[in-house]
């Protein structure tokens, strides 16, 4: 079976992270409920307490991401997938 490399778009929740072993700035990226990764810690420092205020005000925090990548060849050559979240520009005094 050979599955090409594809792109989708895809609706991602950005929420902050609770777990124990990450930092407590850290922000989790949920694709479908399910956890997909964490933002970086520069950009999570710098998105957590815009993050943060859009939950409290709207409920929820979201974004657009791609998932990118993936295949399955023969032998079990298998590639991962990859998310690549796309942020607003955070505000200039952040």
């Amino acid at each position: 079976m050979d599955i090409p490399h594809q792109v989708h778009l895809v609706p991602v929740a950005v929420v902050k992270a609770w777990a124990s072993d990450v930092l407590p700035t850290a922000v989790a990226v949920n694709i479908e409920g399910n956890l997909v990764g964490h933002l970086p810690r520069p950009a999570a420092r710098v998105y957590r307490p815009i993050i943060e205020e859009t939950i409290q005000r709207a409920g929820v925090a979201t974004c657009r991401a791609e998932i990118r990548g993936g295949w399955e060849r023969a032998h079990g050559d298998i590639g991962r997938f990859g998310v690549v979240v796309t942020l607003p520009r955070p505000p200039s005094d952040q």
